[in-house]
């Protein structure tokens, strides 16, 4: 069936927007979920629907929540740890699950002749229980499968969490058109999810794009004190404390530069990670965590930036990666799984970011050696980093072809 761009696809797609929705929490997922849906919208008959946890139930979109997929950081934001638990405090959810009343989308219209659904998020709450059940499989449907980092170091997780995930991504899986963010989280789908799931779907690679800022920043000027940016949440397999280590062997030997941490924190792990960066901020170490920031900061902080780090152990892509080379900042990063898919196309200083020694080197080397600075922003700005609009029409291709829409 066509759409109103005349590609095949659903007559009505409908996507699962809940996270991205309600408040600035512009982590990687909600990043994609954002641009993917304005993309689709350019392209086809999309319908954003959320989740309420107490309904349990979708409801359509009230105008803060479109507006949050918008615009997410408000005009009087503040860097904050934990940005979707200060925009959603349980009165607050408690007087919108009131309001969504009105907005409540009746079972049946997701079955209307036509209609198909999308799932660009995580979810690990009843959705993984009543979903199967409500949505009959006649329903086309497609998700974006990102990592099963959970089951990587399961010592880490919480059992319940890392129970609720293997249910999402059961979920996930049984979808009829599974796109993976890289070919090691395709791989890993296959070998540790999919031999789960009764009626697996049909799984792809599709690589996520980064859109280019509407100016590249410069780089910084001779003399300033050179600033290192690592973007990343202050998860557990985000190997912030290798990084503080190596950061501190440098300034003991006497190698002077400022650190900046952006990112939210982890209820389960960040505390451990705060308390360390605390400690070198007391001994006079040049060392600041930021938080979550708006998109404007951030940007910021990229200009300002002499290159980043991301010492991040795995990943299912490495988002920050690709925006750093987006910006035109070299980035020293890791080789191994998707991190070395990202990083092996130019712009990156591969080091072992599980080593100390091979981390401070690659610190310490583009510190010192300003040729390959340049050497590497240089390969940064040739790099063809795709763009959303792409990405949404092979989706749309993709989906027609799965779903025989």
């Amino acid at each position: 069936m066509p759409t109103v761009t005349g590609q095949p696809g659903p007559a009505m797609l409908q996507v699962d927007v809940t996270q991205s929705c309600r408040s600035a929490n512009s982590s990687g997922i909600q990043v994609v979920t954002r641009k993917l849906f304005g993309a689709l919208r350019a392209q086809a008959q999309v319908e954003p629907v959320a989740w309420d946890s107490i309904l349990r139930r979708y409801a359509r979109l009230g105008p803060t929540e479109i507006k949050r997929m918008e615009t997410p950081f408000p005009n009087n934001y503040r860097p904050t740890a934990r940005p979707n638990k200060k925009d959603n405090p349980l009165w607050k959810t408690l007087v919108s699950s009131i309001f969504r009343l009105s907005r409540r989308i009746k079972w049946e219209e997701f079955h209307l002749r036509g209609n198909a659904m999308l799932f660009p998020e995580v979810f690990r709450d009843a959705r993984t229980r009543i979903l199967p059940r409500k949505l009959s499989s006649t329903i086309p449907s497609s998700a974006i499968f990102y990592d099963v980092y959970v089951l990587k170091e399961s010592e880490k997780t919480p059992p319940a969490r890392a129970l609720n995930f293997m249910e999402y991504a059961k979920f996930a899986a049984s979808r009829d058109l599974v796109l993976c963010i890289s070919n090691e989280t395709k791989e890993d789908l296959q070998r540790l999810i999919m031999p789960q799931v009764e009626r697996p779907g049909y799984s792809a690679v599709e690589p996520l794009p980064v859109e280019r800022p509407e100016k590249i920043p410069e780089s910084p000027a001779n003399g300033e004190l050179p600033l290192i940016l690592c973007v990343s949440t202050l998860g557990y397999q985000k190997n912030h404390f290798l990084l503080l280590d190596a950061a501190d062997k440098l300034w003991q030997e006497g190698i002077d530069f400022r650190l900046e941490l952006i990112g939210k924190a982890d209820p389960t792990w960040s505390s451990r990670v705060i308390a360390r960066i605390d400690k070198l901020k007391a001994s006079g170490r040049n060392l600041s965590w930021l938080r979550h920031v708006d998109d404007k900061a951030l940007c910021d902080r990229y200009r300002q930036s002499t290159f980043t780090v991301y010492p991040s152990r795995y990943e299912g892509f490495g988002l920050p990666i690709l925006e750093s080379i987006a910006h035109g900042k070299p980035c020293i990063c890791g080789s191994n799984g998707a991190i070395g898919e990202v990083s092996s196309g130019g712009g990156c200083l591969q080091v072992d970011q599980n080593d100390l020694e091979s981390l401070a080197a690659g610190i310490k080397k583009l510190l010192e050696d300003e040729s390959l600075v340049k050497k590497l922003r240089d390969q940064a700005l040739r790099r063809e980093l795709g763009s959303w609009e792409g990405y949404a029409e092979r989706f749309l291709e993709r989906f027609g072809e799965i779903s025989g829409e």
